[in-house]
Parts: C-alpha cells; sequence; structure tokens
C-alpha cells in the first residue's frame, strides 16, 4: 500500500470533489466540505478504508437493471455541454460557506405568501441553521449525481434519497415553486458573487434541475407506497394486540372506564400513523387532533403502545423459537421472555427508521454484530422472514395482507442484505484483528509507541492537525494507546459501541471535525499498523482494520454532525451574540427545552453544563435569563423553571462549586414582582417548589439546593441567602415544622436550667422538692439522650454521615453528632446523670453518713452549677426564633474564635521568651520552668519585680540596664505585630459579619431547619410538601392565572426595597400578541426586555424613535393639566372635546352594533366609543379578536392584551368616535385591570 507524502484539504479553488448522497446529515458541513460524514471510506480508494456497502443496491432495484440501465447519448450529448458551462457557477459554490447559498434559497422559497403559508408546514420545528446549509449543497448534490457513469448509480442514490422525503411531506405540486425559487436564488448568488448569469447558464441549470426533481419525484411515488404500507400494517398489528391485551383485562376489571381508555389509545396510535405517514405535511388540525389523543391516553398510553411492542415480540420470538427448533442450524442461545422484549424493539426500531436508509444500516449493523455473538447464522434469516410472514397473515385481514405483504418483503431484503453481509464477514474479521494486535503489540509498551509514531506522523503531514494536537507528551499517546486497545475490544463485546465509544465522540464534538479528518487520519493509521506489523501483516489485516475503523468513524461522524445546530455552533465558538440568534429563532414551546437539551448523537446534552465547562460564563447567564424568562401569548405561559430543574437537577450544585456568582441571577428568575399596587401592596410570586425539594424525589434532605447552599456556598457570597427565593423557602419550612421543634426543645432547658440554679443556690430544699427535681431531670435527659442516639443510629444506617479525616484514621460521624448544640445537648446530659447519681448514692449507701438527697453536699451543687452554665449557653439558640438575632450565636462563636487564637498566639510567644530566658540566667536563681523566667521577665521590665528576680552572669548596673532595654525592645517588637494581626483579624471578621448579618442569620435558620426536616419520616415530610401548595396556579392578577410550583405574597414598599431583586423583577413577563401558533419563534420586536430596571420597547439599542416617544409621554404628564396635550408629536382633542359626542348607554351600543354590519365595527374603549371597522384587515391580533368583542365594553380586554397601552391609545387615537358612555357605565382602570404592564 503506497501513500502520498502529504495529506491536505481540499482547496478551494480546486474542481469538487465527488459529493455523498443528499442526506440530512450529509449537509451539516458549515465549511463546504463536500465529503459525506456517513460514508465510510472505500478500501478500493486511495484511502484504504473499506465502506459498507450502498443499502439499496439488492433490494431498491435489481442487479441486472443496474448493469443494463445506462445514459442515453441525448443525455451523454447534453452532461457534455451543460457541466462545462456550469463549471465556473460550482467553483463559486464550493469556495463559500453552504449557509450563504442556502439563506437566499430559502427566503426565495418563502416570498410568495400563498406559497410560504403552504410550505411552512414542512419545516415546522427544524433547525434553520441545518436547513440552509442542506439547501446550500443541493447544486453541488445535483451536479455530482448527473456526472455519475451510470443512470442506474444515480437511480439508487436518488431512491435512498427518496425515502428521507417521505418524512418530508415532499409532493409533486411543490416541485414548479422550488424550481422557481432555486434558479431565482442562483442568480441572486452568483451576480452577488461576481459569476456570470445568462440564458445559457439558466438553462443549464434548468436542465439540471428538471432531470434531477424528476428522477427523485418518481422514485418518492416509487417508494412512498410501501412506507405507508409497512407502517400502516405494522400500527393495526400494535393496535390489534393492544386491544386483545386490554380486552383480556376487562375481564378481570369490571367497568367501562377501561375500554373507553383502550379506545383512546387506539385512536391515538391510528392518528399517530397517519402523521407518520403524511410527515411534514400534517396540518394543524391534525396537530390538534394527536394533542388531544396523547392527552386522553396521558402516561398509559405510552405504556400500553410498549406493552403491545412487547407482546408482538413475544409471538414473533415463540414463533421463531419453534421455526429454529426444526432448522438444521441450532442456535446457541437458550431462549427467554428478554428476546420477545428485544424483538418486538427491534422491529419497532426497523420500522421507524425506514425512510432513514443509514440510520437503518447503523443500527443493523449493530444488531448483527450482536447476533453473531448469539450463534445466528446466515440460514436462521429464511426462519426470520417466515415467522414475520406467518405473524402478518395471523394479524391483518386478507385485504390488508395483500398490500402490505409485498412493501414487507423489500424492507426485510434490506435486513436481510445487511445481515448476511455481517454475519458472513464478521468472524473472518474478529480473527484477523485479534491476530493483527497481536502480531502489532508484542510488547507490552508497543501500544505506546505505535501511538507516539502515529501521531508525528500525523502532525508532520497535515498542518490541520497541529492546532487540535498542540502538544506532543506521552499522556496524548497514551490516551491513544487506550483508544487502540478500545476498538480491539469492540470487535468482541460490541456493548462497548454504545457506551465507552459513544462517550468519547461526544467529548471530540468541541473540535468541529470533519469527514475527510477522519479519510486522513484512518489513512495514517492503517499505514503506522503495517508498518508496526512488519512481515506479518497482510491484506486481510488491513481489511480488516478498515472495516472496523470504519464502524469507529460512523459513530464519531453521527455524534459531530448531530451537534452542528446552531445552539451547537454557538458554544463551540462561545458567542454570546450567537447563543442569542440561536434562541431567537427556537420555537416559543420549545425555546426553554432547546437551551437545556441538545442531542448529540443518541446522547443528551446540557447547554448550561457544556458552557460551564468551558466556563463560557456570559453564555451560561443568557441560557439562564432565557430559560427563566416568563413569555404569554393569548393562549398559555411559556416559563422554563419546571425544563430547568427536570433536565438539569444539578445546575445548582454546579454553580456553587464553579461560578457562584452567577447564583443570584439564577434565583432571580424564580421570581416576578407586580407593577401595579393594591392598597400599598405589591403582589410577589416566587417559584420556589424545587428550592424546597420534593420528598418522593430527594431522599436525603441536605442533598438538596438548599442543603447544597448551606453546606458548600462559599463563605464570601453569603449574601445568596438574604435573596427573596432562599430566605421565603427557609421561613416556609421554619413555620411548617422548625418553630415548633426549636419552642419544644428550648422549654426542656429552661425548665432544666430553672431546676439546675434553684439547685445550686438554695442550701436547704425540702426532700420532696429534690426528688421532683431528680424525677425531672432524669425524664427530660432520657428523653433526649434517646432521641439524640435514635437519631445518630438513624444517621449511621442511612449513610447520612460527614467525613472526618486524621492522619492516622479516617472516620465517619452521624450528621448530628457534629452540631455543636447537640454536642453541648450530650454532654449537658452526661452531666445530669453525674448529678443525679451523686443525689441519690446516698439513699443506697448504708455505710454513707449523709441523709438521702442531703442539700448541704458540694458536689451536687457545683455540678448543677455547671449544668445550668452549659444549659445557659445552649439558650442562644433561642435566638433563632427571631431572624436578626440569629447571627448573634454566629458572632459570638466568631468571638470566641478569635479570643482563642489570641491567646494561643501569646501563649506561644511566652513560652519562646520563656525559654530563651532560662538559658541566660545561673543555675542558682534559675527558677524551675521557663514559664517563671517569663514572669521575671515583664516583673522586671515594669519594675515592679525584686532583684533576685533576674540574676545573670557579671550582672552590674550598666549591664542590667543594657539588658532590660534589649528585652523591652524585643517585646515589642514582637508582641505589637502580634498585636496587630489578631486585631486586625477581629475587625475583619467583625465588620464582615455585621455586613452579612442578615444573610448569616438565614443561613443559621436554614441548617437548623434542614437538621430538624431531615429528622421527619417521609410522610410528615410529604404531608407538609402537599401542604405548601405548589400544584395551584401562581395569579398575576385578579384574572389571569400563571404557572403553578411556588408560592404568592403581598409586599409593601419597606419590603421591596430590602434587596434589589425586587426591582430587577418588577413586570418581567414578555407578552406576545399574535395567534401564530407555538411552533413559530418569538418576534424580536415584540419582546421587551429589563434593561437596568427601564422597560424599553425592543431588544435593540434606544433609538430616535423610541426616545422621542419617552419625551412625548413625559409631555403628557407635565401638561396634564392644560388644554393642548401632545402625545408623539399629534395633537389629541381638548379634555371638553368629549362633550361633543352623543352619550350611549350600552343597550344601545349593542342594538347599534346589531343593526349594522360590513366594514363597521363598534367597541367601547375605556369610555369611548370608536369604530374600528377600517383596522380589522390589520389588526395584529386578527380580525376575530376585535369582532368577538362587537357591542360591548372591551376595555379590560384591551388594556389585558397590550403590553405597551402608549402606542395602542395613539393608534386608537387616530380611528372615528361614536360617542362615549356614561361615567357610571365605563369601568375605572385598576390594579386588577391590569396584567403585564
Amino acid at each position: 500500500m503506497t501513500l502520498q507524502h502529504t495529506a491536505r484539504r481540499p482547496s478551494r479553488t480546486e474542481a469538487p470533489r465527488p459529493l455523498g448522497p443528499l442526506d440530512e446529515d450529509d449537509l451539516l458541513n458549515s465549511r463546504g466540505v463536500v465529503t459525506s460524514p456517513n460514508r465510510q471510506i472505500s478500501h478500493e480508494s486511495s484511502n484504504g478504508i473499506k465502506e459498507l456497502s450502498v443499502m439499496s443496491s439488492r433490494t431498491l432495484i435489481s442487479r441486472q437493471k443496474l448493469n443494463q440501465e445506462v445514459w442515453s447519448p441525448e443525455e451523454v450529448a447534453r452532461k457534455e455541454a451543460v457541466i462545462p458551462l456550469l463549471t465556473p457557477s460550482l467553483d463559486l459554490l464550493s469556495q463559500s460557506e453552504p449557509g450563504i447559498f442556502g439563506q437566499i434559497f430559502y427566503q426565495n422559497v418563502f416570498q410568495n405568501p400563498e406559497h410560504a403559508k403552504a410550505l411552512k408546514p414542512l419545516f415546522a420545528g427544524k433547525d434553520m441553521e441545518r436547513t440552509t446549509n442542506a439547501f446550500g449543497r443541493i447544486p453541488c448534490e445535483m451536479l455530482r449525481l448527473l456526472m455519475l457513469p451510470s443512470k442506474a448509480l444515480m437511480t439508487l442514490e436518488t431512491l435512498s434519497l427518496a425515502l428521507r422525503h417521505v418524512d418530508y411531506g415532499a409532493k409533486r405540486e411543490h416541485n414548479e415553486v422550488f424550481g422557481n425559487s432555486f434558479l431565482r436564488a442562483l442568480s441572486q448568488f452568483l451576480i452577488r458573487e461576481g459569476g456570470v448569469w445568462d440564458s445559457d447558464i439558466s438553462d443549464g441549470w434548468a436542465w439540471v434541475y428538471t432531470t434531477f426533481s424528476d428522477e427523485l419525484l418518481r422514485a418518492l411515488e416509487t417508494v412512498r407506497p410501501k412506507v405507508e404500507a409497512v407502517r400502516s400494517s405494522w400500527n393495526q398489528i400494535i393496535t390489534k394486540t393492544l386491544m386483545q391485551s386490554e380486552l383480556s383485562s376487562d375481564s378481570r376489571i369490571s367497568g367501562s372506564g377501561r375500554r373507553h381508555s383502550v379506545s383512546g389509545r387506539t385512536l391515538a396510535s391510528i392518528h399517530g400513523t397517519r402523521v407518520m405517514v403524511n410527515g411534514g405535511s400534517s396540518t394543524k388540525h391534525a396537530k390538534k387532533r394527536n394533542m388531544l389523543n396523547a392527552e386522553m391516553v396521558e402516561e398509559d398510553g405510552a405504556d400500553g403502545h410498549q406493552r403491545a411492542v412487547v407482546s408482538v415480540g413475544a409471538a414473533m420470538a415463540q414463533r421463531l423459537q419453534e421455526g429454529m427448533a426444526q432448522s438444521k442450524e441450532q442456535a446457541k442461545f437458550a431462549w427467554s421472555e428478554k428476546h420477545g422484549q428485544k424483538l418486538g424493539t427491534a422491529l419497532e426500531l426497523v420500522v421507524s427508521t425506514a425512510t432513514r436508509p443509514k440510520e437503518l444500516e447503523r443500527h443493523l449493523f449493530k444488531l448483527a454484530q450482536r447476533h453473531v455473538e448469539l450463534g445466528v447464522k446466515p440460514a436462521h434469516l429464511k426462519v426470520f422472514e417466515s415467522c414475520l410472514l406467518d405473524l402478518l397473515e395471523a394479524s391483518l385481514s386478507a385485504a390488508a395482507l395483500e398490500n402490505a405483504q409485498p412493501a414487507w418483503k423489500w424492507l426485510w431484503d434490506i435486513v436481510e442484505r445487511t445481515f448476511v453481509d455481517v454475519l458472513a464477514n464478521w468472524e473472518t474479521m474478529q480473527t484477523s484483528l485479534t491476530a493483527s494486535w497481536d502480531a502489532v503489540a508484542k510488547y507490552e509498551d508497543t501500544a505506546v509507541k505505535l501511538a507516539r509514531s502515529f501521531h508525528n506522523t500525523l502532525l508532520d503531514r497535515v498542518m490541520v492537525f497541529r492546532t487540535m494536537f498542540k502538544k506532543r507528551d506521552e499522556a496524548l499517546a497514551l490516551v491513544f494507546a487506550k483508544a487502540l486497545q478500545l476498538l480491539v475490544a469492540c470487535v468482541h463485546d460490541s456493548s462497548l459501541i454504545e457506551t465507552e465509544l459513544e462517550k468519547i465522540s461526544v467529548m471530540h464534538c468541541k473540535f468541529d471535525l470533519q469527514a475527510w479528518h477522519f479519510e486522513i487520519f484512518g489513512q495514517i493509521l492503517l499505514e503506522t499498523l503495517a508498518q508496526f506489523g512488519g512481515q506479518a501483516w497482510c491484506d486481510d489485516y488491513t481489511e480488516a482494520w478498515s472495516m472496523l475503523y470504519g464502524m469507529a468513524s460512523q459513530t464519531f461522524l453521527e455524534a459531530i454532525e448531530g451537534s452542528r445546530t446552531s445552539l451547537c455552533s454557538a458554544l463551540l465558538q462561545g458567542s454570546s451574540k450567537k447563543v442569542k440568534e440561536a434562541l431567537s429563532k427556537a420555537p416559543r414551546g420549545d425555546r426553554a427545552a432547546s437551551a437545556l437539551q441538545v442531542g448529540v448523537g443518541r446522547r443528551q446534552l446540557s447547554p448550561l453544563l457544556w458552557a460551564l465547562r468551558d466556563m463560557h460564563l456570559e453564555v451560561l447567564e443568557i441560557l439562564l435569563s432565557d430559560i427563566l424568562t416568563i413569555r404569554a401569548d393569548r393562549q398559555c405561559f411559556y416559563y422554563g423553571v419546571d425544563d430547568l430543574w427536570k433536565r438539569c437537577p444539578a445546575i445548582l450544585d454546579a454553580l456553587v462549586e464553579f461560578a457562584p456568582h452567577l447564583l443570584e441571577p439564577l434565583l432571580d428568575g424564580h421570581m416576578w414582582v407586580s407593577r401595579e399596587t393594591t392598597d400599598g401592596l405589591r403582589r410577589v410570586n416566587l417559584w420556589v417548589q424545587y428550592i424546597y425539594g420534593n420528598p418522593e424525589e430527594l431522599e436525603h434532605v441536605f442533598a438538596g439546593p438548599l442543603g447544597t447552599l448551606v453546606e458548600r456556598l462559599p463563605e464570601t457570597h453569603i449574601e445568596v441567602f438574604r435573596h427573596p427565593v432562599i430566605a421565603e423557602t427557609v421561613n416556609l419550612k421554619w413555620h411548617q415544622f422548625g418553630r415548633r421543634r426549636l419552642i419544644v426543645v428550648s422549654l426542656q432547658q429552661i425548665t432544666c436550667l430553672v431546676s439546675y440554679l434553684v439547685v445550686s443556690m438554695v442550701q436547704d430544699l425540702p426532700l420532696w422538692l429534690l426528688l421532683c427535681a431528680c424525677t425531672l431531670w432524669g425524664t427530660i435527659t432520657t428523653i433526649q439522650l434517646a432521641h439524640g442516639c435514635y437519631i445518630a443510629a438513624w444517621e449511621a444506617c442511612t449513610q447520612r454521615c460527614v467525613s472526618l479525616d486524621f492522619k492516622l484514621c479516617h472516620l465517619k460521624v452521624p450528621r448530628s453528632l457534629c452540631q455543636f448544640f447537640v454536642q453541648l445537648r450530650l454532654v449537658c446530659c452526661l452531666l445530669s446523670l453525674v448529678v443525679i447519681v451523686a443525689m441519690m448514692l446516698p439513699c443506697f449507701d448504708e455505710s454513707s453518713t449523709l441523709d438521702c438527697l442531703d442539700g448541704d453536699r458540694a458536689a451536687p451543687r457545683v455540678l448543677s452549677a455547671s449544668v445550668a452554665f452549659l444549659q445557659w449557653i445552649q439558650m442562644a439558640e433561642l435566638f433563632k426564633l427571631h431572624g436578626k438575632m440569629a447571627a448573634v450565636v454566629l458572632l459570638g462563636k466568631a468571638m470566641m474564635e478569635d479570643a482563642l487564637r489570641f491567646m494561643m498566639g501569646l501563649g506561644l510567644w511566652l513560652i519562646a521568651v520563656g525559654a530563651s530566658l532560662h538559658k541566660l540566667q545561673d543555675e542558682e536563681n534559675r527558677p524551675e520552668n521557663g514559664f517563671s523566667s517569663a514572669y521575671n521577665l515583664f516583673a522586671h521590665v515594669l519594675g515592679v519585680g525584686t532583684e533576685t528576680d533576674m540574676s545573670y552572669y557579671g550582672t552590674g548596673q550598666v549591664i542590667d540596664t543594657i539588658i532590660r532595654a534589649v528585652y523591652l525592645g524585643a517585646l515589642w517588637v514582637s508582641v505589637v505585630p502580634i498585636l496587630n494581626v489578631l486585631v486586625a483579624a477581629m475587625v475583619s471578621t467583625y465588620s464582615k459579619a455585621e455586613s452579612m448579618t442578615l444573610g448569616l442569620a438565614i443561613k443559621a435558620r436554614a441548617a437548623f431547619v434542614l437538621r430538624m426536616e431531615d429528622m421527619l419520616r417521609f410522610k410528615r415530610r410529604l404531608h407538609y410538601f402537599k401542604e405548601a401548595g405548589f400544584d395551584v396556579a401562581l395569579a398575576f392578577s385578579e384574572h389571569d392565572r400563571g404557572p403553578s410550583g411556588g408560592i404568592s405574597m403581598m409586599c409593601d414598599t419597606l419590603q421591596l426595597k430590602e434587596h434589589g431583586s425586587f426591582a430587577r423583577r418588577v413586570g418581567t413577563v414578555l407578552f406576545f400578541a399574535g395567534e401564530t401558533g407555538a411552533e413559530q419563534p418569538w418576534p424580536a420586536h415584540d419582546i421587551p426586555v429589563l434593561c437596568d430596571m427601564v422597560d424599553t420597547s425592543t431588544e435593540r439599542l434606544p433609538s430616535q424613535e423610541l426616545h422621542q416617544q419617552l419625551l412625548s409621554e413625559l409631555r403628557v404628564i407635565r401638561d396634564a393639566t392644560t388644554r393642548d396635550r401632545v402625545n408623539g408629536g399629534k395633537a389629541l382633542p381638548e379634555p371638553s372635546a368629549a362633550s361633543r359626542h352623543v352619550e350611549l348607554s350600552l343597550e344601545t351600543l349593542a342594538a347599534l352594533a346589531e343593526a349594522t354590519a360590513g366594514h363597521h365595527c363598534f367597541l367601547a374603549i375605556e369610555g369611548r366609543v370608536y369604530d374600528v371597522g377600517a383596522y380589522l384587515p390589520k389588526h395584529p391580533g386578527g380580525s376575530g379578536v376585535l369582532e368577538s368583542g362587537r357591542g360591548s365594553d372591551v376595555s379590560e380586554l384591551f388594556r389585558t392584551a397590550h403590553s405597551q397601552l402608549p402606542r395602542a391609545r395613539a393608534a386608537l387615537a387616530e380611528l372615528p368616535v361614536l360617542g362615549t358612555l356614561p361615567y357610571n357605565a365605563a369601568p375605572l382602570e385598576s390594579a386588577g385591570n391590569k396584567v403585564f404592564v
């Protein structure tokens, strides 16, 4: 095998290389790379990598027709004339990004409103970037197909392409619209890029499009009936199986409700079949019907369908078991129930992917590998086919069977061909791979040497890879060696493909790999393997490694190509602007879901964690803000808080660990503050359900969001506890169970404290009073000890422990035993037992001279005083009853820690100075220890000591003065810095504590309530959770209800000033007044955003027009008492001008509206009667909204539906006014009438 010295990427100026079939997955290459991502590299080609056979080579067209059908002489002549003429156009298309031409093409398709209305359902829910890239590849793909040597080859690939267009909903009547749009877009593109567009080029591209489209439509009309027949018959089998299983259960369960659910599920299954067959051409009526059916079946429908699939698989497995028992080739595996389930799932997979040939072939390839491991032989496939036909005969009627049997044979031929190829060659490939790897990896370090040689060759030959692999280190070689070993292991265990290999492929999505990268990669890999294999290497080894690498590259490309969506591309680049653009294109109903989960291959990744992993914190903040924005249209609200916690439950843990400064924006998204004030109060909604924690989903309380904040939040971000969402969640739990528990414990402590003080202070107490005190102490002590031991044992059994690491050992201690007040309570209980024993001992000791419960004994009194002191310290926990007083506990603890540090520092200094003085003194006067020397130093320096305090060698008055001065300087030089450091630390601690007093208080209370909740039983916790009422929809006004999952409260102005989040979340509901479907994106010009607490009208920067509008509104306020009022530069009538109009009652208005028709439509809005007939055709919400209120007062609806009232009133002022309503008939504008203002 010979290779070129350099492998390079195709140049932009070169003629385009042959392209793969026009596949949605193949058209994602945003850089114009023309190699099909899903196509493996042919062994017969220069690349040396074996390609999987084309799926339709046996099934869609016969081999005889493949050899006979060629281009006609007229077609050959036409091709020879057209292709050179179109080559310059093709060069311009190849040099540009595919999305450029694709965007022009897409815009031309929907330029005509009539065509756009018919074609938009075909592209509903599609990613715009993927669609435009696909459109951009169409010209190159059509020319590639026309340049094939045989027309039969073009027919083969067109048939494969037609299968995908079955799901797209393509029809022959769409051809003319697409053809005209294609030529118009191509002319615009070529002229803009400096190319030539004349009549000859136009005729050439028209012939190319006509030839290609005719072949595609002919193939589409051939395969569509087969696909429809397969899907329809499969759904009939599922429906029949489902009804039989439900009827059998009805014989055991009486009642008609169950039968009703059966009919609902059957109806849903049938409608699902129609939608699947019709594909993109399904209408809105069909979608609404499917939604209705989904509501009818709810969760049981999906379970019923799955049960039916398993039942069909079990019936198929039973037939297979009987058929294989009669076959000459016996299977190696024993039949079990799981085989029935897998057979049903496999049939479902084959039916669902019948229109996606490459995906079907990939799945069949993996299934065939597993069947090789089970010992399935090619001869068994005939048994499979026979059993499948028997199943069809048993489940379908004669008419349905006649239509479905040819289609199923067509589909089974596809399955059989793939299985035969794999079953026949897989064992040989396994043997060759094992032998080749043994020949290559002879020694332990051979794999690493091979990896190092491979990377050096790759980086030396290809410049592109040098930017990907910037370091040539041993770690990279070791990783690649492990990857090779994983590839070899996949041959013997196919499950590794779906686990380890796909996991690695997802990790490579960020590198933006293309198909040509894998071609060069595989080429150099085969060369390196052959080099290390030496003379033992043969062509069989090359073919085996080609097939294995092709399988691995398919897995990688499937994952990478699946990530080429608008949002994934923006995340890869870390571009905030592109992230916003991608989110703005998402459908309204799926906007939050698209920002929370993206599909990469068969895996789902979280964009939030993706951005956090790459530390694109600005992108992460944009995603969080967009997900937690409340949006609304005329039908419902769109709020992503539920999706956020269900799809990314670890988001708060991740933010605490890596980006705690983003916790506040996350919590801001869980609240809403009304703009309207009622009796001095504003409504505040807090969605705290997931912060509170559902006991059914959260076994350990401290593992929830609130527990994560208490245990892991850095002290520098303690202000997070002051956030209203956290504070109100803690208060909710506090009022439910925390306060009651604290009061009970505190009453016990107060009772014990009073009794201990009385016993310790009063000497002569009556015997009965001492006996009562002992009984009280014993009872309370027993209760507290029993409760503490029970909680500790329960925590140890349920793994609620805290790890303590020591140098010699590692201990796990129950969580409650690590609490300061719990430890103090246990010490008090032990001392109380000692007091009781000391007082009761004389009663049982006959040799004692003291009377029973003698109160004159000193020991019980001392112990009672000690216990009273500890009980007094425990009373500090009572401060948690009040929010701000709870911080006193933490401040006292900080003060004690600072005092202890000060004493430790001073003690260490005294020890050091005393030791040095101890050495300086003579032996006769030397004290016994260094502490005496330190004392003598202080006394001598201060001048209060005696002459015998310090005696040095050769003492004298001068020497004594010098020594005193030296040690005095040393004292101040060493003590003053220590004092300054300690005092600075204390000042810093207290100033920080003062600024975070409220946060510390809430944290202390949160820790207490979590500890109390953790001690509750599951049923009790669930009761408190349901009692909170999270299932009730929160109100935005008297007439409007929003999303559920939180609490609603009324706050005064002072409360709203306590935290900045209240000001940031005032009226943050984005309202869309149109009636378009939820599959359409939010229009940018109708989305107000909150910027610096000013509600602007658009996402763009403030324009001059907006500035003038704001000034005009200010003039309206300023000149409200004048006769001339200005609104946006337009004069309005004077206040007295309304008297010129006729006063109409509501009854007269209704009669007038009923008598008039046609272009007139009378509405009463805010006290005036307007004729809005001229505005009917251009009303954004549709004419039906206006006509529904004809002849009535719609003031409340007017204020509710328009998020920007000044603009709406300005438009209303331009309409003719018929009259006014009486003052008592016009409803006043109140806080309850406004929703989003």
